[in-house]
């Protein structure tokens, strides 16, 4: 039993060894770009990371 587990173990150590070599890091800025619409309106105002629709909201309107 005690080789068993140590075969279990060794096999998922193995997977996550070779999927962990696949895989790449990427980034994005996200800082930029944000916009907010009232309700289904169709002018899109400018937004500010951090915020919140309600302080975006009064400062556009």
């Amino acid at each position: 039993m005690k080789y068993t587990f140590i075969r279990i173990l060794t096999l998922a150590a193995a997977s996550l060894i070779a999927v962990g070599a696949d895989a790449s890091v990427s980034c994005r800025d996200i800082n930029d770009g944000w916009r907010f619409r009232q309700g289904r309106g169709e002018i899109w105002y400018p937004a500010t990371v951090p915020g919140t629709v309600h302080t975006l909201s009064r400062i556009h309107l």
